[in-house]
């Protein structure tokens, strides 16, 4: 199941699992980067303590890398958005929703 949350609710969602796992945001950064994310480290830095917000695309490339750094091996753990490319890299669909998707039990996939 796909947790389905607004900008904000994703932004403080990855704020906690950051926190929670250890993770380091230049790891995270590196990891959308090379799933094909389009924004500046330093932009994803000030994302993450709230003064910007990204589009629904850079939010969801975000959170697969995160999906991806906690969970080796696995490469998308069900988000319909994101299919990959013939180099591996993701290329998300644009949608006309106003919400994008969550690490919600992330824990209980890996």
């Amino acid at each position: 199941m796909v947790l389905v949350m607004n900008a904000e609710e994703q932004r403080v969602d990855l704020v906690r699992v950051v926190l929670q796992e250890g993770l380091d945001l230049r790891r995270v950064w590196a990891e959308y980067a090379a799933l094909s994310g389009s924004v500046a480290e330093k932009d994803l830095m000030a994302y993450a303590l709230g003064g910007l917000m990204l589009p629904r695309r850079e939010r969801d490339l975000i959170t697969l890398a995160v999906q991806r750094l906690l969970c080796p091996g696995i490469t998308d753990l069900g988000n319909p958005t994101a299919p990959a490319d013939r180099r591996g890299r993701f290329v998300l669909r644009e949608s006309t929703q106003q919400e994008s998707f969550s690490l919600e039990g992330l824990s209980t996939l890996c």
